[in-house]
């Protein structure tokens, strides 16, 4: 379908540099750094920028695709994550990995973290169970995942992991 304006264009806070990076404030945040860094036509422009959580973010009842996810193993969807997430010592709490048929199968906040991705001072509290492959900070770990935490319940099939599933 043809994306809409909104879909397509970040109206984040800041620049998406270390100086001033994109901050996110709330689950919408989370979910367009999704749609941005999965749609073809953007996922180059935000894949390689920097993030910043600056509250909690809750995402009990939200539909979530992870950032930089993966219709299967070895097929990302847009571009992999090659920026850095900042989780600024808060938490993504209440998301939850249960609707598998939707997303393929592997999941995580990130599905693919390449060799330059960073992910720093982060929380997360996920509940998975399914046929899936899964780590709650990222499925697929080549870049540096550092000072984050992760509970809740996970239940997966073959490369399952609290923090990552498959790390390089």
């Amino acid at each position: 379908y043809p994306l809409l304006s909104w879909e397509t264009e970040a109206n984040f806070e800041g620049e998406g540099t270390e100086e001033n990076p994109y901050l996110l404030n709330d689950a919408n945040d989370l979910v367009k750094l999704s749609t941005l860094t999965n749609t073809t036509a953007t996922a180059a422009d935000y894949a390689d920028k920097v993030y910043k959580l600056t509250a909690d973010i809750d995402m009990t009842g939200i539909s979530y695709k992870p950032v930089s996810w993966a219709t299967s193993m070895y097929t990302v969807q847009g571009a992999a994550f090659t920026g850095t997430l900042d989780g600024n010592n808060h938490i993504i709490k209440n998301i939850s990995f249960t609707n598998l048929a939707t997303y393929g199968s592997t999941y995580g906040i990130i599905g693919f973290i390449s060799a330059n991705g960073v992910v720093k001072n982060l929380h997360v509290q996920a509940f998975a169970d399914g046929n899936i492959d899964f780590g709650a900070i990222a499925y697929e770990n080549n870049g540096a995942i550092s000072n984050c935490r992760v509970s809740g319940s996970i239940l997966g099939r073959r490369k399952v992991g609290g923090i990552v599933g498959w790390n390089y």
